[in-house]
This record gives structure tokens, C-alpha cells and sequence, in this order.
């Protein structure tokens, strides 16, 4: 594939992921991205013969980006708190970025509609980012970083959903919708002491 051919595929894969967080998976057309870069069909075609194969390899990127933050976070030695707070940190510019959601949150919600293809990829990608993340509770409980009640992978679960619920309710009723759950969230945890959405609360590094 020569380089024109790569930047053409870069292109569809960018615009088709910001379509897919702002307007959905079923919303988004192959006719939507020819005319936002003023191509014709049949050069996405070219490189995706369904919208089923971009929806994939969207996917695939998604979880293999969430996949590389937290690896970064663990090559960092982060405590607890830095890297629960990271996460919020990504949803909140979501949030602020023309009012996308996560991708995780609206393909879930379109999961019964999404090709047969997709679904295992989005299933997978989900179970990553949750179990991922009640690894983190999970170590910050047993250091004394979170103090709270119940089952860890329920929490964080509750936390996920809450995030992605915050998203989607903030789209109607403001940002400030979006930073009331996260200070719930952080009062859940036992750290009402966190009041920063954007910027990362001080933590010691783990030794």
C-alpha cells in the first residue's frame, strides 16, 4: 500500500472513530465519511468491504489504546489514585471534547445492533477494562488508599457504568452532571479529600 493509500485508511479509521463517539456505530455511514473527506465510496470500500471491517479494526484500536495506558500507568509506578484518577481524567475529556462519549459506553449500548462480527471484539474490550480496573481498587483497598464497602469487581462494575452513565446524561444536562458522579465516585472510595476532575489529586509513587 503506497502512502496515499495509508493516509486515505488513517483518515477513514479518525473521522469513523469520532463519528462512532459522537453520533453511534448505526449512525455512522460510509456515505457520512465520503463526503466529510471528499472521497468516493469505493475508496473506503478499497479498504473496507463492510462497515462490519471498519467496525472491527475500530474496536481493536480502541482496546489496544486503553490497552497501552495502562500498561503505561504500571511501567510508571503509579499509585492508586493517580491511575484511578487518569481513567476519570480520560472519560472527563471526552466529556469536553464536543460532548463524545466513551466508546465502550455506546457500543455496549449498541451491542444488540452491532454486526455479529463486532461483538465479541466490544465483549472482550469491556471485560479488559473492567477487570483492569478492579485490579486497581482491589490493590488500593488492601494498601488503605480506598475504603469501601463490597464485592471489588461490583465496584468497579458500579464505577464504570457511572462513568459511562455521567457521559452520556452530561450530553443533556451539562458538564456539572458529569463532575457531581465523579466526586460520588471518589466519596464511595472513601476520598472525598479528591476534588480535582482534570488534574491529578498528589500521590505518593508505590514503593
Amino acid at each position: 500500500m503506497n502512502q496515499r493509500g495509508v493516509d486515505t485508511r488513517e483518515q477513514i479509521l479518525k473521522l469513523g472513530s469520532h463519528l462512532v463517539q459522537t453520533k453511534g456505530f448505526s449512525a455512522m455511514s460510509f456515505g457520512q465519511i465520503a463526503e466529510q473527506l471528499a472521497i468516493k465510496p469505493p475508496a473506503i470500500h478499497y479498504h473496507f468491504p463492510q462497515k462490519a471491517d471498519l467496525g472491527v479494526v475500530l474496536v481493536e484500536r480502541y482496546r489496544a489504546r486503553y490497552q497501552r495506558w495502562m500498561d503505561e500507568a504500571a511501567d510508571q509506578g503509579l499509585g492508586e489514585e493517580e491511575v484511578l484518577a487518569g481513567y476519570i481524567r480520560i472519560a472527563s475529556r471526552f466529556a469536553d471534547d464536543g460532548g463524545k462519549v466513551c466508546p465502550v459506553g455506546i457500543l455496549t449500548a449498541e451491542l444488540p445492533a452491532l454486526p455479529t462480527e463486532m461483538v465479541a471484539s466490544v465483549q472482550a474490550m469491556t471485560t479488559d477494562l473492567v477487570r483492569w480496573l478492579a485490579s486497581v481498587l482491589r490493590s488500593g483497598r488492601k494498601r488503605g488508599v480506598f475504603r469501601f464497602e463490597g464485592d471489588v469487581d461490583d465496584v468497579a462494575n458500579l464505577i464504570a457504568a457511572a462513568l459511562q452513565g455521567a457521559l452520556q446524561t452530561s450530553r443533556a444536562l451539562g458538564r456539572t452532571t458529569f463532575d457531581a458522579v465523579v466526586r460520588q465516585i471518589w466519596c464511595m472510595l472513601g476520598r472525598a479529600d479528591v476534588v480535582e476532575v482534570e488534574t491529578p489529586p498528589t500521590t505518593k509513587r508505590r514503593r
